[in-house]
């Protein structure tokens, strides 16, 4: 399942956001060969969904506003960029250990280094789009279930 992953969450990465560069082709490869896409895929779907679950189905307040559930859906957020930054960082530690960082050119191997600390921001941005995207959906799928949280308005 997480190959399978890998290969849709690399399409949306790479293709709809255009977070690749031939240049660096060999980064990207080993992204994808420790299977990061799949795992911040992953992240991306499944804290939204935890979330969501515990706010329309655990979350007993009466009294609950939209307010509350636009502060849920921050933190659904924060978490799940919080999560995929630390998997792109344990990925990148991985990364670090690749022979292709033994690059001998100083400017080469400088250039390569600021491009993978650009990725951070850049894989950072598109989780925080992806994840704002997949709680919204999330949360119009389980508000027509709930039994707590009915009397919030659709938003």
């Amino acid at each position: 399942m997480l190959n399978r992953l890998n290969e849709i969450f690399l399409f949306i990465y790479e293709k709809i956001f255009g977070i690749y560069e031939v240049v660096f082709d060999d980064v990207y490869r080993i992204l994808y060969e420790n299977n990061t896409y799949g795992e911040m895929g992953l992240a991306v779907i499944t804290f939204p969904i935890l979330l969501w679950v515990y706010f329309y189905f655990y979350y007993k307040n009466p009294y609950a506003k939209n307010r509350h559930w636009i502060l849920c859906w921050l933190i659904q957020v924060g978490a799940t960029v919080f999560v995929a930054y630390g998997v792109l960082v344990s990925n990148y530690y991985a990364l670090s250990t690749d022979p292709i960082f033994y690059i001998e050119d100083e400017t080469t191997r400088e250039l390569t280094n600021n491009h993978i600390a650009g990725l951070f921001i850049k894989y950072g941005l598109a989780n925080i789009v992806l994840s704002a995207l997949t709680g919204y959906v999330w949360t119009l799928l389980l508000r027509s279930w709930s039994t707590h949280q009915v009397h919030l308005s659709k938003i």
